[in-house]
């Protein structure tokens, strides 16, 4: 989890469901299938020199896969939560931070990646802000993946439970993208083939006819199923967009030529 505010108190205060991903992140079909969408959208990326930054790491299983990905990298993980961290600390970061978006412990232009997934539409982050923030801690040529929950007809207690704050568009990160300097690379929509299921699902929640521990759970053939579907979009998104999705995938890029006004 990663938030603007006081600490580990305003951590606790939200996102009360959020310590059950790191006990099932490795085998539930959301956080698997997700997890091949993300590395699936860093394939091909060539990435300069510096240091590769999870923002919000929580359980730190990106971590690991990251690490995989660019072994010998510098790879640091930053949450405000400690349980968080304590699942983080089995992984491969070298190291890891509990730090808030407004007391970043990072020197400018010190990463070649930064990654925040579901991470900027937590409750107490100003996402403006979070991006400029992002701006600065890439080296020039460096990447941003980012991933926000989507869809504001969507919200839910699920999104209370999970700490999320606001759902978005595409067009409204494409123009916070452009505010802050950032150029997107791909801006698409994900977990598609389940949104009717899902829709459905955050309806009986509005009723209070459903829980928020997490559709289809961890084990079994429902969670086979979800899995499944991810890993197909997955594969679609190495070559196409989704128009549609309850989850928005962002790869931005910090131009390499940047003009002397833009540096003032």
């Amino acid at each position: 989890m990663w938030q603007a505010g006081n600490g580990q108190e305003a951590a606790d205060r939200v996102g009360s469901h959020l310590p059950l991903l790191y006990t099932v992140e490795e085998r539930h079909w959301w956080s698997r299938g997700m997890r091949a969408i993300a590395l699936g959208l860093l394939d091909g990326v060539v990435l300069p020199p510096g240091a590769v930054l999870e923002i919000g790491c929580g359980g730190g299983n990106f971590l690991s896969a990251l690490h995989h990905r660019w072994p010998g990298r510098p790879l640091l993980g930053l949450d405000l939560r400690w349980d968080a961290l304590l699942h983080a600390k089995q992984r491969d970061a070298e190291l890891l931070v509990r730090a808030n978006l407004d007391r970043m412990p990072l020197a400018g232009q010190s990463c070649a990646l930064v990654v925040a997934l579901d991470v900027f539409d937590q409750t107490g982050v100003e996402f403006g802000q979070a991006l400029s923030t992002c701006w600065s801690l890439l080296r020039p040529g460096g990447y941003l993946l980012l991933r926000v929950s989507a869809l504001a007809w969507l919200s839910s207690p699920h999104d209370a439970a999970f700490g999320t704050q606001r759902r978005y568009s595409s067009a409204e990160i494409g123009r916070a993208l452009e505010a802050a300097a950032l150029v997107p690379l791909r801006l698409t929509y994900a977990n598609s083939l389940l949104l009717p299921l899902i829709a459905a699902h955050r309806l009986l929640q509005q009723f209070g006819l459903a829980g928020v521990d997490g559709a289809f759970g961890s084990d079994g053939f429902l969670n086979s199923l979800g899995y499944s579907a991810l890993v197909m979009e997955a594969a679609f998104l190495q070559r196409y967009d989704l128009p549609i999705g309850s989850s928005l995938f962002c790869l931005a890029q910090r131009p390499e030529e940047e003009s002397i006004a833009d540096t003032i």
